[in-house]
């Protein structure tokens, strides 16, 4: 198989594993990035339904642009 000699490994074996090792791996890692555990599920509704009040920095940064806009 080309791939294997294109990427350097030594049988088309070694190719196989290390292809199937690098999939699983991504497969992995997009499922826990995607997936909240049930504190982290309740937290991200929590925030939606009852946001907290923008910081001082943030009101002060829109009141200047509602002052630069008019």
């Amino acid at each position: 198989m080309e791939a294997a000699g294109l990427t350097g490994h030594s049988s088309v074996s070694s190719y196989i594993v290390q292809t199937l090792q690098d999939s699983a791996s991504r497969t992995v890692q997009q499922a826990r990035r995607t997936q909240l555990d049930a504190a982290e599920s309740a937290a991200f509704v929590q925030s939606l339904l009852a946001p907290s009040a923008p910081a001082p920095a943030l009101q002060a940064a829109f009141a200047c642009y509602r002052e630069q806009v008019r």
